[in-house]
């Protein structure tokens, strides 16, 4: 259930967001998830918008919408950033809120390279700058099902701790070379929200 839709824009990404009603029971969570998603792509591109589609690899996209795309969910909002038309690059949103247990994964998603910033919010900027580059990086390409692979060569997935990030100049670098540019914004909705862009 979504109560509230908010428009905020970075750069030249539109980022729509809906609040989650916390009370929804996990088994309806998705369901929850998914009708917020299609509500605020309606909000976006109006009534008449095409259903949100997933790539066999699990990237989604609009169906003929020729616009960077992406999705995003925290336990308490739900995101969606929309590039510019026609345009075709990989976009990425993470939408995240506070939280202690990030210190606990810090060893999972961080390495050597990344800025060493391990305070609690340090942590949440690293962990949403990696999320939002991975999205990015597996995007799929506006207006088709072609996934971009941030290295199809690769023997294995691409995993977020491949990702190196440096905060001070909210770049982050992929294995294979590219650099994914970020932006960051700070939301006060009920709670505490950082939004986080990723694009080449």
């Amino acid at each position: 259930v979504t109560t509230m839709i908010s428009h905020l824009r970075l750069h030249d990404i539109d980022i729509y967001v809906a609040d989650l009603d916390e009370a929804v029971p996990p088994s309806q969570r998705r369901g929850a998830e998914v009708l917020a998603v299609r509500r605020l792509c309606m909000r976006a591109l109006g009534t008449g918008c095409p259903e949100v589609s997933h790539t066999p690899e699990g990237a989604p996209y609009l169906p003929g919408v020729v616009r960077p795309f992406s999705i995003s969910h925290s336990r308490t909002h739900a995101a969606i950033a929309l590039g510019p038309e026609g345009e075709k690059y990989g976009l990425g949103i993470d939408i995240e809120y506070p939280r202690p247990r990030l210190a606990a994964l810090a060893s999972r998603f961080t390495n050597a390279e990344d800025t060493q910033a391990r305070d609690i919010d340090g942590l949440l900027h690293l962990w949403a700058a990696k999320e939002a580059a991975f999205k990015a990086a597996e995007s799929c390409i506006p207006g088709s099902e072609t996934p971009i692979h941030a290295d199809p060569d690769a023997k294995r997935p691409l995993v977020v701790s491949d990702i190196v990030v440096n905060l001070g100049d909210c770049v982050a670098l992929l294995p294979d070379g590219r650099q994914m540019r970020l932006a960051f914004a700070r939301a006060a909705f009920p709670l505490p929200q950082l939004i986080c862009l990723a694009r080449p």
